[in-house]
């Protein structure tokens, strides 16, 4: 981010600017393929686990997104649990 100095205004206000690049944001959501790579699945099988209900999204218009913790979520309930000696 990079600040900029205002010079001073004719009444005596001064403050500072803001300018935010866009290598500067932090994209919070996923796509469906950063979804898939973050999963480790192809494209069609991550689909089809969304459509199923087992990976949860948000429609933004007609844009899916996913929250890294909808992703999260999911491997959490797919992990397999070892069985009992």
């Amino acid at each position: 981010m990079q600040t900029v100095q205002e010079e001073p205004s004719p009444i005596g206000i001064t403050g500072q600017v803001t300018q935010t690049r866009k290598e500067d944001c932090v994209r919070r959501t996923l796509d469906r393929h950063a979804g898939a790579k973050m999963v480790g699945l192809g494209l069609s099988t991550f689909d089809a686990e969304r459509r199923k209900g087992n990976i949860r999204y948000c429609r933004v218009g007609r844009r899916i997104l996913f929250l890294p913790e909808h992703i999260e979520e999911f491997l959490r309930r797919a992990e397999s649990k070892p069985k009992a000696a």
